[in-house]
């Protein structure tokens, strides 16, 4: 899927278990809205038009922090309803694809959440360059999965002091 033109492809995974049904996870997650849960920066979610599964694009606007908006999209290139979607940036000048998968449910009624984002580096990028990005993919994923509760079980109720 990436280029072969780039000369180092960075690979992140994190993975989460929750409790299912599968098709309740995969309803929660596989919607742009969820990345304004998941993504502190993400202020805006929405479907680009009426398309679903292969060739459905989701625009995601981001605040940077000091003001300024961006928009982003991902192409939805490969689907399987409620288990998998492989997607891949319209906007990024890093060539960048991202994967997300649900498992089936264990003895126990829970599932698996796996995302994986792989971005491939043009070749003039530093080694310095490319371990910093891999850093920054790698904290970004963690927070996602830190994130995924609020998502997934809803904001959890205030104790009394």
């Amino acid at each position: 899927m990436l280029d072969d033109r780039y000369g180092t492809t960075l690979e992140a995974t994190t993975r989460s278990r929750t409790r299912g049904p599968r098709p309740r996870v995969w309803d929660l997650i596989r919607s742009p809205s969820a990345s304004v849960v998941l993504t502190p920066s993400c202020v805006e979610a929405s479907y680009q038009d009426e398309t679903r599964g292969v060739g459905e694009v989701q625009v995601f606007v981001h605040d940077s922090g000091d003001g300024l908006l961006t928009t982003t999209r991902l192409e939805i290139v490969e689907y399987e309803e409620g288990r998998r979607a492989l997607a891949r940036s319209l906007d990024d000048p890093l060539e960048t694809v991202v994967e997300t998968t649900v498992s089936d449910e264990n003895e126990l009624g829970h599932v698996i959440i796996t995302h994986t984002v792989w971005v491939a580096l043009p070749t003039r990028r530093t080694p310095a360059t490319a371990a910093r990005l891999q850093d920054e993919l790698a904290a970004d994923l963690d927070q996602l999965a830190s994130r995924l509760p609020l998502l997934l079980d809803g904001p959890r109720p205030a104790t009394e002091a």
